[in-house]
């Protein structure tokens, strides 16, 4: 577990695993430049300036909740999302975050990172890239349905984690009024993040974070254990598909309640659970770059292959079930055979270049035309 390895040193990934995997938050501060050697600034700066960056792989989040994307696309383009720079660049000098979703898809090292990860720990892992102005905040208090690593990259930004405990939370099941209110009290601890410096959030630990005099860049790395939710999920779907489950019982007697009747749902369910956890270990081990973002899609973005289309439709495939990017995916396919992706981009933002340094140092996004 080399790459975990480096990112916990000094602590061994057996003293966190038992220690605070999934319990304990875990703060590292890093006297090393092992997060600066993932990404620089001028890779952040260039793609931000890059004709192949659109929506949902850039968002903005402020007042608490992700921004609606009419505020910073261009909405003259009904073939895909377009960004306008001049808008984002407009709320992020109001004091909203630019949040970089799946930059592992333009950036190598990133994506070696995730591989790694995935591998080593036989999960799926996703990241985000953060870029909050001074004296900001994106989200309110909240729990993440998952592990999380931040990395912090540049500036500082101060992390808040609140004694709620929430154990194993979804997307469907969150935080209720009643925690909402709790948090209001304040947080147990505030942990004042640095460049180079690691925090680890366990799943359920209510958290959110803001900056103050010093804008900040950090990375999200969001691991995804497998869950027993999880199993029993992929148990009721795989049902469906066999007539012993789908057998009604016999009406008007107790048959549900006879020794043999449900002896029979007992031995049969627990054969297709075990069908079931096998094939989850093997996916777990064998397929984990289908579970996220490969860098076959990566490449696409380029849109300068002759075969982006059988790409596209390659990841389509891998990815059918993935309803949060396939209609972007399916938007870009058709921009791309219609001609229009190229143009439209340069249209709508080719006039505007972001100046990602003079914002690190003035706190605010400068711009030149």
């Amino acid at each position: 577990m080399k790459t975990l390895e480096s990112i916990l040193n000094p602590i061994s990934v057996n003293e966190f695993l038992t220690n605070n995997w999934c319990k304990v938050p875990l703060f590292l501060s890093k006297n090393d430049t092992y997060v600066n050697n993932l990404i620089t600034m001028d890779e952040i700066g260039d793609l931000l300036d890059s004709e192949i960056l659109i929506y949902p792989f850039l968002r903005m989040v402020g007042g608490g909740a992700e921004l609606n994307r009419d505020l910073y696309t261009a909405s003259s383009i009904s073939v895909m999302q377009t960004l306008d720079r001049g808008k984002i660049l407009d709320l992020f000098n109001k004091g909203n975050t630019i949040v970089l979703q799946s930059p592992n898809l333009y950036f190598p090292k990133l994506d070696r990172l995730l591989e790694d990860i995935s591998r080593e720990l036989g999960m799926r892992v996703h990241t985000n890239i953060y870029i909050t102005p001074a004296n900001s905040k994106g989200f309110d208090p909240h729990v993440d349905p998952h592990e999380v690593f931040v990395l912090q990259v540049y500036g500082s930004k101060v992390w808040n984690l609140y004694d709620i405990p929430y154990e194993s939370p979804t997307k469907s099941i969150m935080l209720t009024n009643a925690d909402k209110e709790r948090y209001k009290s304040g947080p147990t601890h505030a942990i004042n993040l640095q460049a180079n410096d690691i925090l680890y959030v366990p799943c359920g630990v209510v958290h959110d974070a803001y900056t103050t005099d010093s804008p900040s860049i950090h990375i999200t790395l969001g691991l995804h254990p497998l869950r027993k939710i999880d199993i029993l999920e992929k148990f009721v779907k795989e049902a469906e598909q066999h007539p012993f489950f789908r057998k009604s019982f016999f009406p008007i007697q107790d048959e549900f309640n006879s020794n043999e009747s449900f002896n029979d749902l007992i031995h049969e369910s627990t054969k297709l659970l075990e069908d079931i956890v096998a094939t989850c270990n093997k996916e777990r081990n064998l397929n984990l770059e289908q579970e996220r973002f490969s860098g076959v899609f990566r490449n696409t973005l380029a849109i300068d292959s002759v075969n982006t289309v059988d790409d596209i439709n390659t990841f389509l495939q891998n990815h059918s079930k993935d309803s949060q990017y396939q209609q972007q995916v399916n938007d870009l396919m058709q921009a791309i055979e219609s001609g229009k992706l190229s143009n439209a981009n340069a249209a709508t933002m080719g006039k505007i270049k972001f100046k990602l340094k003079d914002m690190v140092k003035q706190g605010s996004l400068q711009m030149e035309h």
